[in-house]
């Protein structure tokens, strides 16, 4: 017979509460973390993650898990087809910051209460998706930390978890299995077949506690239990939390002394069902055990003992409501929104604020008489309300009578507002009570969710007022409610979610370096707009995090912004170090900065890396060229300097080669230098004697860790002297002659002497030849100054200084010139040796001469016979000489004239002086008016120049001036 499919779900789902090993993995949201001190707290969510990297992560935990609920008999292949049914309404659960506001609890797994309901109303998918994840490991997750720095986890993990158990657990307990584990993902492992070849697990530690119901209250159903576990581990990207609680079944001392099995069961719920007539719930089971016999026979059928089902079944854990809030602590810093879920709790005064209550006894608010209100504080900036929750504890009275019953229910109804505006409400019922709830006070809170608040922005300044009232009309003795509040027991509270407007905002962000990651003592520097919607008077910038190693300059770090307007940021980050530290690299700096003013607040990360990937490397190399001479050895001193950024050492290798393979003698000891630090190198050179080369380049390297840097320096080769080039000549032609046979080492010595001999007698014969003089010109006065019209006479002797007669010819020489006339009296001449003759040279200016000249005359001799010239010379200058000039003879052609005629004036200009006037200029005006001119005239002394100048008359008198210039 094919079974239907909700009777197969109501058959898994009893064959899974034969288990005897529940488990529950709690998956904390991905959120990027850093060391800090403090501690994190994460709620429970019922939300499913969707990231398909974890999925896949869970995927491979739970198959280990599930090998360990099947017998060892069961083949590995149907094990791998059930997970893959099962794994289909798998999904693991997030955590966040965010305290639950929901009204309903989660469980985990189902209470037999909830399996019970979920049957009878037919919600078979609801019931397979949340039994089967229960008792299989679907129901997991894991908190990937993607924080690029190492946080670290020290202290104690604190999970404080609420539990529900069965209603016959009296005396009986569960043993619930909490542990904490950090794991490694091994990521260059593709399709692992186990576990182990996926995951290294670098933290583990887990603890048990018993859960049951309390003995003095047995009828409060959920129990809250603390437990803490010590952990000591680094959290590195990449690695994941990962959070078990296995909770094992205990023995039911009840259940011990029952025994029925399902076919009694089933026979039971028969004759319920005969006596209490059709109704669909006990028929449903009914024909689920009739199916549940068709399929096993009747024989296992009537085997299956539900006394053993109920033994098995444990208790279950509750979460994700607002007064179940199962969390967990980490005791690590990590940031999140916790800023903006706010809990408001009831005070005295109509006052709600962030303080929990410590009185012991509480007050009261009778809302049956009017309505109550609280306020809270003004807010510090403008927010958004994305959702809130009124947690309220209300002590009613509501007796069952007739006038009551007619007035219906008590109606409590909770008000938001912001000023006289109403941001949202909410109602709820109040139960009928007896004359037994006279005597008890509320236990748990009545929720109120206002969830219609579409993200009302509430101004800073501003706060918010929650109203309690009652709808109905004055309700009298045996009808009242009040609002407990402001004590321990009774911590009436408003929770509310806020989120940040997007008043203010960051834009143009630029970051240099771009990826963070500076070497030690370095900075990143940030520079961005920040905009406005509003004006803002004090808006602040700062950082979010503790920065005891570093610098943080923000400029300006508070500034005013005009509405729509912007405002430019530069933000230094700078390293403290000031020497080098290997445990300084890997450091991080990761947080915010947060820009706030009164109408908003926006954040940018911030994930500073010192990192050795920035360390920039530099080495500083000086050397100088040098001159050696040729057969010897020179010494260079070379300086190295680490110039590496971040402090960081380096050591470096030295290598030298020279371009004619010249030896070379240095260390090759490896130098280890700190930043900033300088060595120096000694290189010697030797040159070799016979090298024909002037110069070698020498080329000096050095490598460090990640650079390599070389210079080039020039030897420049000092060749021998004009001594020892002719000592060498000597010795190779020494040895060419085999003089080195007969002298030794001498031979260069006796052939240098020879050659010196033969030297000297022609230089002897050299100096006698250039030395015989052939003619002697004297001349006792050599610089005459004369006087316009007279002449200067030099008289010259000429001598035959030679042993026989010789014939000469006399010259002059000198520069061409219109101002002098040079004469000789004779102009070649013969003589006997030792004779001698007188001749006159006879120099005299013309009328041209200008005044202050001067006039060098060479006079020479030249011998005919030998091709040799003898020369001096002599200066004639010209003193007391200057122009002096006249205007005479001065007429004018016509005499009578009038306007507009042309009129020519003559005149003469006679140069009276000695000297001649050169570049005259003569210049007529009439009437102060120039009208010609007259340039470049010479004029020699004595002499004259005829002018004419025309010009053109002026109406009425025409006075004329002739300038000359």
């Amino acid at each position: 017979m094919q079974l239907s499919r909700e009777i197969r779900v109501c058959f898994v789902t009893i064959i899974l509460l034969l288990s005897s090993l529940s488990i529950l993995t709690i998956l904390t949201h991905t959120v990027k973390a850093e060391e800090t001190a403090g501690t994190t707290t994460f709620y429970f969510h019922e939300e499913l993650i969707e990231d398909e990297n974890l999925l896949y992560l869970l995927e491979l935990y739970n198959v280990e898990k599930l090998s360990d609920l099947i017998d060892e008999d069961y083949n590995e292949s149907e094990l791998m087809d059930l997970y893959d049914f099962l794994s289909a309404y798998g999904s693991g659960r997030l955590m966040d910051q965010n305290p639950p506001i929901k009204t309903n609890d989660s469980e985990y797994p189902p209470t037999i209460k909830t399996i019970i309901d979920m049957c009878r109303k037919g919600e078979f998918e609801e019931l397979l998706l949340n039994v089967l994840t229960s008792y299989f490991a679907p129901f997991q997750g894991a908190y990937i930390y993607n924080g690029e720095e190492p946080l670290e986890l020290k202290g104690d993990v604190k999970f404080n978890l609420y539990f529900s158990s069965p209603p016959w657990y009296l005396w009986d307990s569960d043993t619930v299995n909490v542990s904490f584990s950090v794991l490694k993902i091994l990521e260059d492992v593709e399709d692992p077949e186990y576990l182990e070849d996926f995951i290294q697990t670098k933290f583990t530690e887990s603890k048990e506690v018993q859960v049951k119901r309390k003995l003095l209250s047995p009828m409060k159903d959920v129990v809250e239990y603390e437990i803490s576990i010590p952990v000591e581990t680094y959290l590195e990207q990449g690695d994941v939390i990962l959070a078990e609680m296995k909770i094992s079944a205990g023995n039911k001392l009840l259940l011990n002394y029952t025994d029925f099995d399902l076919s009694s069961l089933n026979e039971t719920i028969k004759l319920l069902g005969e006596s209490l007539g059709n109704i669909s719930f006990l028929s449903g089971i009914s024909e689920t055990l009739l199916n549940l016999s068709e399929l096993f026979g009747s024989e296992e059928f009537a085997d299956l003992n539900i006394t053993d089902i109920l033994k098995q079944m444990s208790s279950s854990f509750i979460y994700d409501s607002a007064n179940h809030k199962s969390s967990i602590t980490l005791p690590g810093s990590i940031s999140g929104d916790e800023d903006n879920i706010r809990t408001y709790y009831l005070h005295s005064g109509n006052q709600m604020n962030e303080d929990i209550p410590a009185n012991e006894k509480p007050s009261e608010a009778v809302i049956s008489k009017g309505s109550a209100s609280w306020g809270s504080p003004g807010l510090e900036r403008s927010k958004l309300i994305e959702a809130a929750t009124a947690s309220l504890y209300i002590d009613h009275r509501d007796m069952r009578r007739l006038i009551n019953i007619l007035r219906g229910k008590i109606k409590v109804v909770a008000t938001l507002s912001d000023g006289d505006t109403e941001i949202a409400s909410a109602e709820t019922e109040l139960d009928r009570t007896g004359i037994l709830d006279l005597l008890r006070k509320p236990s748990e809170p009545i929720l109120f969710n206002f969830n219609d608040t579409e993200s009302h922005e509430i101004p800073y300044g501003e706060n918010l007022t929650l109203t309690v009232s009652v709808t109905n009309s004055k309700l009298g003795l045996f009808r009242m409610a009040s609002v407990l509040y402001d004590s321990v027991d009774y911590p009436s509270s408003l929770t509310v979610e806020f989120a940040e407007t997007d008043n203010i905002k960051i834009v143009d962000f630029i970051k240099n370096p771009s990826d963070e990651k500076i070497a030690l003592g370095d900075s990143v520097i940030y520079t961005f707009n920040v905009s406005s919607k509003y004006r803002e008077d004090n808006t602040e910038i700062s950082f979010s995090e503790d920065h005891d190693n570093w610098d943080i300059t923000i400029t300006p770090e508070k500034f005013s912004l005009a509405a729509n307007g912007k405002q430019n940021v530069t933000v230094v980050v700078k390293s403290k170090a000031t020497k080098y530290d290997k445990n300084l690299y890997g450091e991080f700096l990761s947080g915010k900065f947060a820009v706030e003013g009164k109408t908003g607040k926006v954040t940018y990360p911030v994930n500073i890396e010192i990192s050795e990937d920035a360390v920039e490397y530099n080495i500083g190399i000086a050397g100088q060229d040098q001159d050696i001479k040729y057969g010897k050895s020179g010494e260079y001193k070379f300086k190295i300097k680490n110039l590496n950024t971040g402090f960081w050492p380096d050591t470096y290798t030295i290598t030298v080669e020279s371009e004619h393979d010249w030896d070379l003698n240095y260390s090759k000891t490896p130098i280890k230098l700190d930043a900033g630090d300088e060595a120096e190198v000694k290189v010697t050179v030797s040159v070799p004697k016979n090298t024909s080369a002037s110069s070698d380049l020498l080329k000096f390297t050095v490598k460090g860790t990640k650079e390599t840097k070389t210079v080039n320096v020039t030897t420049t080769v000092i060749g021998p002297n004009i001594l020892e080039m002719i000592y060498d000549a000597f010795d190779s032609a020494s040895h060419s002659l085999g003089l080195d046979e007969v002298f030794g080492s001498y031979g260069a010595h006796f052939l240098a002497v020879i050659i010196f001999i033969i030297i000297f007698f022609i230089v002897i014969l050299l100096v006698y030849l250039f030395t015989i003089k052939h003619a002697k010109v004297i001349c006792l006065e050599r610089i005459k100054e004369i006087q316009p019209g007279e002449e200067a006479r030099f008289n010259i002797t000429l001598q035959n200084p030679y042993k026989r007669k010789l014939s000469y010819e006399i010259y002059t020489r000198y520069p061409p010139s219109s101002g002098w006339n040079v004469s000789l009296d004779i102009n070649s001449v013969s003589l006997e040796k030792k004779q001698s003759r007188e001749f006159t040279l006879v120099v005299k200016p013309t009328s041209f001469v200008k005044a202050d000249d001067w006039l060098e005359v060479v006079v020479g001799v030249k011998v005919l016979d030998k091709q040799k010239n003898i020369e001096i010379s002599t200066v004639t200058t010209i003193k007391d000489a200057k122009p002096d000039l006249q205007i005479n003879d001065v007429t004018h052609l016509p005499e009578v004239f009038k306007k507009g005629d042309r009129v020519e004036t003559s005149f003469k200009l006679e140069n009276r002086g000695k000297a001649a006037a050169t570049n005259v200029s003569v210049i007529l005006y009439v009437n102060g008016e120039e009208k010609n001119k007259v340039e470049d005239i010479n004029i020699p002394g004595g002499g004259y120049a005829e002018i004419r100048m025309p010009w053109i008359a002026d109406k009425g008198k025409n006075e004329f001036n002739i300038v000359v210039k």
